[in-house]
């Protein structure tokens, strides 16, 4: 960051991010018409002439280092600096206009469509935390290109990535082989355009089309900003309560139901489609009245990414939640438990908590584990023949080996008297607690 900078209450402040190598500098170098750092850097425009030199004058480009990939705690940080910029340099009574240009380098987006859709939800959730009001697409690297091939690269981008965003009305912007400079200033003016009033709608209909039919309710707006236990601020007395398990069994909505019970409101994004509602690592620190005797110590409770089965990708989701309690705790052990979720209807997915356990051990490795519950979820009158089959299956033949070692299996349902012996999501917390011997 520029020491010199000094914000000012009329200014448009646009976010430049992007994966690495997608040429987030070079476009700030094309509208600036000269060399730019490529750390962490607010640049003000400073036109000479045209009839857009005062209203260029307020525009002020915001460089960070590029998206790694597929590396979900490195974009945390990103957005960390950023929103940490903003608040630094811009009082809350003078925040500026604010949007996001996210830089795609167009030569290789189609054979890495995961790491696009990865960071371009970080710069989603940049949007979303610091409330801008417009986010522009910029396609880059053209020249790499025939037109036709660009073309080609751009309609399977729209068609598997960039969906969500273009459907919320927002816009792509080519810059063009051999007019590069004019294509980025013209993007900058693009903000220009756009009103207040615009900016305020464009947000609101961005957060309904993430997170569902109608706007995201306030506590909602911020998905990567429901993190309550900050880095260092891991007490000794603290018990962390790992929600986990494979993809869409249920855990935001667990950590939602046991918050609501305790007359909170629910913190946690849940989506209908089989796409990861949680992509970062969440917490929230449970009140003290959650539970007498308690001791001076706090439950705190972790929404943590959902296994997808495959053996990679699942140590490095507890790869990552090693890397939290290392943030948060240092080298000190941590007691935790596990409330391990698995939907009951569903046949995939079923060897990942067997496989998650014997990984636990040697990837979270300052943690004490106290206690795992493995609770089966998704139980309805109408599924209830399928599930008892499925439930039959997966404790003798997927968890035995579980089940020996002392993990115990929960039913649980939200529906009164759908299955016996089902617990509903604060008494099987309440449960957790108490076998662990966390109250005296």
């Amino acid at each position: 960051m520029a020491p010199t900078f000094q914000g000012q209450p009329l200014d448009i402040v646009l976010f430049v991010i992007g994966g690495s190598g997608a040429g987030k500098s070079t476009f700030i170098n094309r509208v600036l018409d000269q060399s730019c750092t490529r750390a962490i850097e607010a640049t003000r425009l400073v036109p000479t002439n045209g009839d857009l030199q005062a209203a260029l004058g307020q525009v002020v480009l915001v460089d960070g280092p590029g998206f790694e990939d597929n590396d979900i705690s490195q974009h945390t940080d990103i957005l960390a600096a950023a929103r940490g910029w903003l608040t630094t340099n811009y009082s809350s009574c003078m925040l500026p206009r604010r949007g996001v240009i996210f830089v795609q380098d167009l030569s290789v987006s189609p054979l890495v469509s995961r790491v696009s859709s990865l960071n371009l939800q970080a710069s989603i959730n940049l949007a979303s935390s610091t409330q801008c009001g417009d986010v522009l697409i910029v396609t880059t690297k053209w020249d790499k290109m025939t037109q036709e091939e660009g073309e080609l690269a751009e309609t399977a981008m729209m068609d598997r990535v960039w969906n969500k965003v273009l459907h919320a009305g927002f816009h792509t912007f080519r810059i063009r082989r051999g007019r590069e400079g004019e294509s980025s200033l013209s993007a900058i003016q693009h903000f220009l355009q756009i009103t207040p009033e615009q900016q305020r709608r464009n947000l609101e209909v961005l957060q309904s089309r993430l997170y569902g039919s109608s706007p995201a309710p306030p506590h909602l707006r911020f998905p990567d900003s429901m993190d309550e236990l900050c880095a260092g601020c891991g007490r000794c007395g603290d018990v962390i309560v790992l929600v986990m398990g494979p993809l869409k069994a249920g855990k935001s909505t667990y950590v939602n139901r046991v918050l609501e019970h305790y007359g909170l409101p629910p913190r946690m994004r849940v989506t209908e489609a089989m796409t990861l509602a949680t992509v970062l690592i969440q917490s929230v620190i449970l009140p003290p009245s959650a539970f007498q005797g308690v001791g001076g110590g706090r439950i705190i409770l972790v929404d943590t990414p959902g296994f997808e089965g495959d053996a990679l990708g699942d140590g490095a989701i507890l790869k990552r939640v090693n890397a939290w309690l290392q943030e948060r705790f240092g080298k000190r052990t941590v007691n935790c438990a596990v409330v391990y979720l698995h939907d009951v209807t569903q046949q995939a997915c079923v060897n990942t908590a067997g496989r998650s356990f014997e990984l636990f051990p040697m990837l979270i490795r300052n943690a004490f584990l106290k206690r795992v519950f493995i609770a089966t979820t998704k139980w309805t009158k109408a599924c209830e023949p399928l599930a008892i089959r499925n439930e039959v299956e997966l404790l003798s033949v997927y968890w035995a080996s579980l089940v020996s070692r002392g993990f115990q299996v929960r039913r649980l349902s939200e529906e009164p008297g759908s299955v016996d012996g089902a617990y509903r999501p604060p008494d099987l917390l309440a449960e957790l607690v108490q076998v662990i011997g966390f109250i005296q």
